[in-house]
């Protein structure tokens, strides 16, 4: 899956972007009670730029992956798999920040067959069938911030390669 959100924010203020869902999790407040709270899943980024002399920017990044498991727990609750870096990164405008190494590795097997008859030792594999399945899955962010002034706060709208388009009149005094 390849994403390419634009956001923007000032000095030393923290953006998010969040792409997922939240779903609703029994949990027990301090008194006992079961109550219902919701979770976020899915990937979030937080960027805290912080402009530097010399159109250098340093970047406090933040950014986390997460997904329901397909197991539960012995009690029948949801677990939910997460990984998140954080970091810092120097760069000079308009340059790109990579951020690697988020790898999540899932395993699983399946067995499916005729009941009872696939459960008999010696026999049984003539009556069932395993599928394996081995899965891969690594988040690569690239973060390209770029000093932007009042002109690109009063543009029209971004072309494709995200250069500001101007209309003639829009700057002749009318």
């Amino acid at each position: 899956m390849i994403s390419n959100p634009v956001i923007t924010t000032t000095d030393n203020r923290e953006a998010s972007i969040l792409v997922g869902q939240k779903i609703p999790l029994i949990v027990s407040d301090e008194a006992g009670n079961a109550i219902t709270q919701l979770t976020t899943i899915g990937i979030m980024l937080r960027v805290t730029p912080h402009i530097n002399s010399e159109d250098r920017i340093t970047l406090d990044i933040h950014n986390e992956v997460s997904d329901l498991s397909s197991q539960a727990t012995v009690q029948g609750g949801v677990i939910i798999n997460t990984s998140e870096s954080d970091t810092r990164v120097l760069v000079e405008n308009g340059e790109t920040a990579i951020i690697a190494g988020l790898i999540r590795k899932i395993d699983g097997r399946l067995e499916t067959g005729v009941p009872l008859l696939m459960d008999i030792p010696l026999l049984g594999a003539l009556f069932k069938h395993s599928t394996d399945t081995k899965v891969s899955r690594e988040l690569v962010v690239f973060v390209t911030p770029s000093i932007v002034d009042d002109s690109y706060m009063q543009r029209e709208s971004l072309t494709e390669d995200g250069e500001a388009k101007y209309t003639p009149d829009q700057f002749s005094g009318s």
